[in-house]
């Protein structure tokens, strides 16, 4: 169901950023300078809080999967793992939406965010089964 959801989201030539109406023809290129483009700095924007808030919506995109894989896959017991699934996943999104001027932007920080994304997943996961195991010994 994750995987529908994420391909919907990025791959569907739906436009469903309704703030990407208002932007020129011409930021429909792809970023390919990693932290320098134009939607990576919220306090040089002209919006802001919509900038963050699609930063962290490319946060939490991939938060599931680093949440999910190494439950579903033993050998992403490893956050490089992980990260890297979320990287190659990513630039693969990242990829087909190239040819989608207009509808995606294909954004190197995209990947970064993603990729920090799944990071932060594989960790909250660590976290939670560290907490049950300790629960589970001191009960």
């Amino acid at each position: 169901m994750y995987g529908v959801v994420l391909a919907a989201l990025t791959l569907v030539p739906i436009q469903w950023d309704p703030w990407r109406a208002s932007y020129p023809n011409d930021d429909y290129s792809p970023e390919l300078m990693p932290l320098r483009g134009s939607g990576t700095n919220p306090l040089k924007s002209s919006h802001p809080v919509h900038m963050l808030a699609e930063q962290v919506g490319n946060v939490l995109l991939f938060w599931p999967l680093g949440l999910m894989a190494p439950l579903l896959w033993p050998r992403m017991n490893r956050l490089w793992r992980v990260m890297a699934l979320g990287a190659m996943i990513s630039l693969g999104i990242e990829l087909a939406q190239v040819p989608m001027s207009g509808i995606h932007r294909a954004d190197v920080n995209d990947v970064i965010l993603n990729s920090l994304g799944s990071g932060l997943g594989w960790l909250a996961l660590r976290v939670g089964q560290r907490v049950a195991a300790h629960r589970a010994a001191t009960s």
